[in-house]
């Protein structure tokens, strides 16, 4: 059993996996409850939670056609008058549809757009008042949202494709002042650079980078097709056809670290099954970790990554993390291939983190009987709780 020490997430990092949790509630219905979240950080940070939870649940009512006021909010929050205010005419300057989905949506990054990103915005194309050209684009239609950006099936007019545009979202320089709104457009930026010199054929090529009224962009291969999330829905996969989708995704991750580039984020979520092809492609490197960078961009105790995929080591620091964190990455995916259920899944996410320090996963064989002996082994290899007992590379 391997000991951990929750207190050793950041507060930071906290808030933000529980606000991940509360948009997926809402999102699975019935909506979520504030008040069911507060009381699961210290009474000194629940401002701080309630101001990102406000913002999630004022844009989502609105876009049911709710029109929530503030006064409501106010009787159900007395003692932080002054927290919803500022929330509340913070919301009044985002247009309708921006404030929602933090992490939301994230299976069509550069994918098709999936039928259950619901609420829909307020138009067919989930641009609302975007303006439809940028710099060299014209934007098509919105594909969803990221922590930190919004993903856009556009048209880029000087080479004549259909490319999948990521820009920075506005909303979230808006909610933070001048330091913290400068050090996302630097993540923003790492990003790019991480993406923008990984050349393979299982990793979406990124054709172009620059700036857009002076915020970062990249734009990079639409892919025409479903995430292995999608695909999971309907239950597992045969162990051959899992391991056929898999193996080159290990190679490409490889390809990432040979160029001193870690995911952090590998889930089913973010490999995506082009249609036509059948080629599985790595996306979103909105967590990437340069491990060669002159300048540290996650701070020491930050924690990103999705719960129930992410390595122990990630869920304390996720800035020292290595290789191996994205070996395990493999693994838990694997797992859902093979199983049609993550490692690790709890009511709670602190509950998740729990499991994934102090428990061990249920056998892969199980769950599902038919699966490969030597398959169920090179999964729990990956899963390993100490990073050396995993294999050293993702090639491996």
């Amino acid at each position: 059993m391997h000991e951990t020490k929750l207190d050793e997430l950041s507060m930071a990092g906290q808030i933000d996996l529980l606000c991940d949790r509360f948009e997926q509630l809402w999102k699975a219905g019935p909506p979520a409850k504030i008040e069911d979240f507060l009381h699961q950080v210290p009474a000194a940070q629940r401002g701080s939670l309630l101001s990102e939870l406000l913002g999630l649940d004022i844009a989502y009512r609105r876009r049911t056609g709710e029109l929530p006021s503030a006064a409501e909010y106010r009787s159900r929050f007395v003692q932080y008058d002054e927290i919803v205010s500022a929330v509340f005419e913070r919301s009044e300057t985002v247009p309708d549809g921006v404030g929602a989905d933090r992490q939301s949506c994230l299976t069509g990054t550069y994918a098709s757009p999936p039928r259950q990103c619901d609420p829909q915005p307020a138009t067919a194309d989930g641009l609302g008042d975007v303006p439809r050209t940028q710099g060299d684009y014209e934007l098509l239609e919105e594909l969803g949202h990221g922590g930190m950006g919004v993903v856009y099936r556009a048209r880029q007019r000087s080479a004549d494709r259909i490319v999948a545009l990521k820009l920075i979202r506005p909303d979230r320089l808006a909610s933070h002042p001048g330091r913290a709104r400068q050090a996302l457009v630097d993540r923003f930026a790492t990003e790019i650079k991480a993406a923008a010199h990984l050349q393979h054929d299982h990793i979406a090529t990124v054709y172009d980078v620059g700036q857009i009224d002076g915020l970062p962009y990249y734009s990079m291969r639409y892919v025409d097709g479903q995430s292995l999330a999608d695909m999971l829905r309907d239950g597992p996969l045969h162990g051959r056809r899992a391991a056929a989708l898999l193996e080159p995704v290990a190679r490409a991750v490889h390809e990432a670290h040979t160029q001193h580039v870690v995911h952090r984020d590998l889930t089913p979520r973010n490999i995506l099954v082009d249609r036509k092809t059948g080629r599985a492609m790595v996306v979103d490197f909105g967590l990437a970790k340069l491990t060669q960078s002159e300048q540290a961009m996650t701070v020491t105790g930050d924690v990103f990554g999705s719960p129930p995929y992410m390595a122990p080591e990630q869920t304390r620091n996720a800035a020292g993390v290595t290789a191996a964190a994205d070996v395990y990455g493999l693994g838990a995916t694997l797992y859902h291939m093979l199983t049609g259920r993550p490692p690790f899944q709890a009511a709670t996410i602190i509950e998740t983190l729990r499991q994934v320090n102090e428990s061990d996963p249920v056998s892969p064989r199980e769950l599902n009987p038919a699966i490969d002996r030597d398959l169920e082994t090179i999964c729990l290899k990956c899963l390993a709780k100490e990073p050396e007992r995993r294999y050293g590379s993702a090639e491996e």
